[in-house]
């Protein structure tokens, strides 16, 4: 830049332009910036981390402000996708594409821009498929059961139900991952009868949960509390377990050497009757859903045991693959069913001086489901079975997986 004194210039050297509006041009804010300052503005750095999350004729990109604005501050973002060269601007992250063609996969770049003028492209973002993903679904989720408890002292009590836990109009956002646990049914049997596990589904950190079911008790083992609470029985184990509020009910006490019920889904289970020969505790029922688009009834509790020349015959499960507690002689109570959450039942006092088992818990399942106007998944893990039944699509997860939208 020529400096000047009075009495004329005293050095006229030309000054090379390296960075300006046009060629050999500065123009009024650069040359107000640089009677200011001293300093040009240049460029500033391309965005980084780009992704992209698909939506309904639209996708939207977030990304990381560059780490240079080049001297000035950035004053927008211009996003591009290609194919088809469609941009969005906006002030910052994130910014939304729109006009986009679903079925077609795109991929995004994005540029900053200050008084300077624009970035060069960021990197590619990921290529995203756009469409028309649900934005709520409704859910099922049961826990395992518990195992049913083992006689000795008198007759072992019914596992709980595990947990069961539903609702509609839960939103759901596209291109997250939704995890999906499924608990395990308890042991049954003696000193190793178990609880059984927690089953859930959601975004990582922020799942619901349904808490696996209470252990029948016995002279061996406490009763268990859990989704629904494990029936008392064996040895003066009198107490039952208790259920967990909005998921399951308690079980049933252990009463004249009969082991009590497990709670199921729907009701309590029903405490032995304290008769010598009568037959333990009916496990509660358990509770029904349409959501595969039939009615099914899931999550009862398990039967509890009888007590040494108690009755012959086993006592109920409840409704919803409870297992039966078992009547003299035949001992070992029955398991719960597959997939149902049902709790396993109490075991029979033999008389010998060594207890008979328990059966375990059924495992637990969760169902998904969404109106079938909406697209497939973009992804699912786990093998669920789908089906399509009274314009819904439906996820049934028998074993851990994943799904995004």
């Amino acid at each position: 830049m020529p400096k000047r004194y009075t009495g004329g210039i005293i050095s006229a050297t030309r000054p090379t332009v390296t960075n300006s509006s046009a060629s050999g041009m500065f123009s009024a804010s650069e040359a107000i910036q640089y009677t200011a300052s001293g300093t040009w503005s240049g460029l500033p750095g391309p965005p980084t981390n780009v992704s992209a999350t698909r939506g309904n004729m639209q996708a939207t990109i977030t990304f990381t402000p560059p780490a240079s604005n080049g001297g000035t501050a950035i004053t927008s973002y211009i996003v591009t996708a290609m194919p088809g060269n469609i941009t969005a601007t906006g002030a910052s992250s994130p910014i939304t594409v729109t006009g986009l063609t679903n079925g077609t996969s795109y991929s995004f770049t994005v540029k900053s821009v200050n008084a300077r003028g624009a970035s060069a492209d960021s990197s590619s973002s990921l290529s995203v498929t756009p469409g028309n993903p649900p934005t709520s679904l409704e859910y099922l989720i049961i826990a395992g059961g518990g195992g049913g408890g083992a006689s000795l002292g008198g007759g072992g009590g019914g596992g709980g139900a595990g947990g069961y836990r539903t609702a509609s109009g839960y939103s759901v956002t596209s291109g997250v991952n939704y995890s999906v646990s499924v608990g395990g049914g308890g042991a049954g049997g003696g000193p190793s009868v178990s609880n059984g596990s927690d089953s859930s589904f959601g975004p990582i950190n922020l799942f619901i949960t349904s808490t696996g079911g209470g252990r029948g008790g016995s002279a061996l083992a406490t009763t268990g509390s859990g989704g629904s609470g494990g029936g008392g029985g064996g040895g003066g184990t009198v107490a039952s377990g208790t259920g967990t509020a909005g998921e399951g009910n308690n079980g049933g006490a252990f009463n004249g050497f009969v082991g009590g019920g497990g709670g199921g889904a729907g009701a309590a289970g029903s405490a032995g009757t304290g008769s010598n020969r009568a037959r333990g505790g009916a496990g509660g029922a358990g509770a029904t859903s349409s959501i595969t688009g039939t009615a099914v009834t899931r999550a009862g509790g398990g039967g509890g045991g009888t007590n040494t020349d108690g009755s012959m015959a086993t006592s109920d499960g409840g409704s919803g693959g409870g297992g039966f507690g078992s009547g003299f002689p035949i001992q070992t109570g029955g398991n719960g069913t597959t997939n149902t959450g049902s709790g396993g039942g109490g075991g029979a006092q033999n008389g010998a001086g060594s207890y008979a088992s328990g059966g375990s818990g059924g495992s637990g399942i969760v169902i998904l489901r969404y109106l079938s106007s909406f697209d497939d998944p973009s992804s699912t893990t786990g093998s669920p079975t789908v089906t399509t039944a009274s314009g819904y699509k439906i996820y049934q997860f028998t074993g851990n997986g994943s799904i995004t939208f």
